[in-house]
């Protein structure tokens, strides 16, 4: 699995005798999703743990840094080298750039709404090809439309309990479909549904010491605080149950767009 932009040797403090556990747990195989590192009062203290926090720091800053530059890029190569006249027909010919007025006085936002926000707007960047790499992809249908989400990262903002407000990233490890979405009925959401559990290392034995090559010197470490996407759906304008990517305006624009008024597609 891919990692983009992190690479397999990136998170540094992975190595003797730092033993940070970042590159195992998020860049390697399914990422864990492990958002903070939580001590305990009374526990003995990893050095391990503290290098985690670095390579959290790093990681999370790193990835909103490229998100900056992608979704500031606006139409052209960045997102679509056959834009406005091209073949391929990723991003429709309506779509304008951040900071611009559609013509009727809905402006385009930055990225980094109230909700979950994909690493790039429509194809990865990183790429020179023409294939459909967008992260949100949407099929509009005779009757109904279709929401799918690819692997990869997401910064995400919580819309219940102690992490509301709070924006992490984390990556999505499987491509999620949410079907059978109305074309009528007026605007409501598309997001994901998220839940916020921690972890010991009675759960995940790799939290335990390994600072004698894999033996456990003390049981008591620090938890991990886990954030998890259980769902794609679709939630009401104003509601609590999902952290919004996309609105549907059904009826008087019959558009799709990110939360940031950016226009993925109309019929």
């Amino acid at each position: 699995m891919s990692f983009e932009p992190f690479g397999p040797d990136t998170f540094y403090l992975d190595q003797s005798p730092y033993f940070s556990r970042v590159n195992l747990h998020e860049n390697t195989g399914d990422a864990n999703n492990y958002v903070m590192v939580a001590f305990k009062p009374g526990q003995p203290l990893q050095a391990a743990e503290v290098n985690e926090i670095q390579d959290h720091f790093y990681r999370m800053s790193s990835l909103t840094t490229q998100m900056q530059h992608n979704w500031l890029g606006g139409p052209g190569l960045l997102w679509d080298s056959d834009y406005n006249g091209g073949s391929d027909g990723l991003i429709h010919e309506d779509t304008i750039g951040i900071g611009q007025d559609d013509g009727t006085g809905l402006v385009v936002h930055g990225p980094g709404w109230s909700g979950t926000t994909p690493l790039y707007p429509f194809n990865n960047p990183s790429l020179t090809s023409n294939a459909n790499t967008n992260l949100v992809s949407v099929v509009i249908g005779t009757n109904s439309i279709s929401v799918t989400c690819r692997k990869g990262w997401y910064l995400v903002e919580s819309p219940l309990g102690r992490f509301k407000g709070l924006k992490v990233w984390m990556h999505l490890n499987d491509d999620i479909t949410k079907g059978g979405l109305p074309k009528t009925g007026g605007e409501y959401y598309v997001g994901f549904a998220v839940n916020v559990s921690h972890v010991n290392s009675s759960i995940d034995e790799t939290l335990e010491d390994q600072t004698e090559q894999g033996s456990s010197i003390t049981s008591a470490t620090a938890d991990r605080i886990k954030i998890s996407i259980t769902s794609l759906d679709n939630g009401a304008v104003g509601g609590t149950t999902v952290s919004p990517i996309i609105k549907v305006l059904s009826g008087y624009r019959s558009e799709i767009r990110y939360m940031n008024n950016l226009l993925i597609n109309k019929w």
